[in-house]
């Protein structure tokens, strides 16, 4: 018992001692103003399924308009459940 109040305080020890302050961190504001303004490589991505084939040609086109207006670069896409459904 004591091997495991010794292992988590020497964690929570290490924690603790590499959260201090590090002249070489990153400013807070700087990280702000990239995470507003996202690169192309750091935009967010999603997957987007589609059930049992159920999709349309106009309805592809308007939810893609839609992803790249609130900012998703890219979407992964796939059909799930049974396509042999008429």
């Amino acid at each position: 018992m004591r091997k495991i109040y010794l292992f988590q305080f020497l964690v929570a020890l290490s924690i603790s001692i590499s959260c201090q302050h590090n002249p070489r961190m990153i400013d807070p504001q700087l990280i702000e103003e990239n995470f507003k303004q996202l690169s192309e490589e750091n935009k967010p991505w999603t997957f987007w399924y589609w059930i049992n084939d159920n999709v349309s040609k106009e309805g592809i086109s308007e939810d893609l308009v839609s992803m790249a207006k609130v900012g998703i670069a890219v979407a992964a896409s796939g059909c799930i459940g049974d396509q042999s459904i008429e």
